[in-house]
This record gives structure tokens, sequence and C-alpha cells, in this order.
């Protein structure tokens, strides 16, 4: 365990140093932040931001003990582990290049990425759930036009990464 974080120059006690501290610093506390509007854009691509990019953190801590050798193993390990990275790892880059052109990416542009559907205008597979939640949620669109349920999405991932810090030891 690392030692407790001390206050800064701006008042901040977040101390981020290994994979471990920017989940429990930064992911987890976006996703908290997340779960407290769903209907909130902002914090849904914040999320997702940490949630992809707790990879990095992961292979600069762990490349030599995993062999990994480049970024691209750690994102097909991730993919093998959870399939709905990918849409974490196309989410946070769309947040910032807008478009994205690589190929076999199921989402595409920052424009398709996000909409907050209300029932009013929303798909009859999706009334009930939203019943249930309240009224309106953050939706992904993917490759033909197939919304996704954004807290899915990320409930998954973070329970990928949860499971993995605990199964490797990486606590």
């Amino acid at each position: 365990m690392t030692e407790p974080a001390t206050e800064g120059m701006f008042g901040s006690k977040v101390r981020i140093e290994r994979a471990i501290d920017f989940l429990n610093q930064m992911v987890i506390p976006d996703y908290q932040d997340f779960l407290q509007c769903q209907t909130d854009v902002r914090r849904a691509f914040h999320v997702a931001c940490s949630l992809f990019h707790l990879r990095d953190w992961v292979y600069w801590d762990f490349k030599q003990s995993k062999g990994w050798t480049e970024k691209g193993e750690v994102q097909q390990f991730l993919e093998g582990r959870c399939d709905e990275f990918r849409f974490i790892r196309d989410i946070a880059n769309s947040s910032k290049h807008l478009r994205i052109t690589s190929a076999g990416t199921p989402v595409i542009s920052a424009g398709q990425t996000f909409a907050t559907i209300t029932r009013e205008s929303l798909n009859p597979v999706y009334d009930s759930a939203l019943r249930y939640q309240g009224g309106s949620e953050v939706l992904v669109t993917v490759d033909q036009g197939n919304p996704l349920r954004f807290a899915v999405i990320a409930d998954k991932v973070l329970r990928m990464w949860n499971q993995l810090f605990e199964m490797e030891g990486w606590l």
C-alpha cells in the first residue's frame, strides 16, 4: 500500500505513482461521479477516459512481468477479457479526436458517441429499462446505429479492471 498523499500546492490530496493509485484515485471516483448523474455526458466522457487510460498505467507498471512490448498487446489482452473495452477505447479517443478513422472501430465520431435519450424518443426495446431508471440515460451509438447503454459498458469494464487487479495481485 502506498503512503497517503499529502496536500499539494492546489489543495489536492491525489498522488498517483502506480496503476493501483490511478484506479483508486481517478477511475473509481470518476465512475462514482458518473453514477450520481447517469444522464451527464461530461461525466460519461470522464469515466470513459479514466477507464481507458488505466491501460497505459498497467502497461508501464507490468510490461516486464507480463512480457508486453507494446500497448497494442495490452489492448488485445484487455479486449480478450472484456469485449466492452473496445468501446471504452473508442469513446475515449472520440472525445479527443472528434472522428476516428481506424479500421474496425465500432464508434467513429464524438458526435455519434453520446446522446441523452428521453422516454418519448426512445426505441421500445429500451423503454422499460428507462422507465425503471427514471427517464433518460447516456447511450453510445455503434456500428450500424445500434444504441448501447453507457452505464452497462462502464460497469463491465470497471468490473474487469477490479477482477484483473485482484487476480494478478496488482493491489
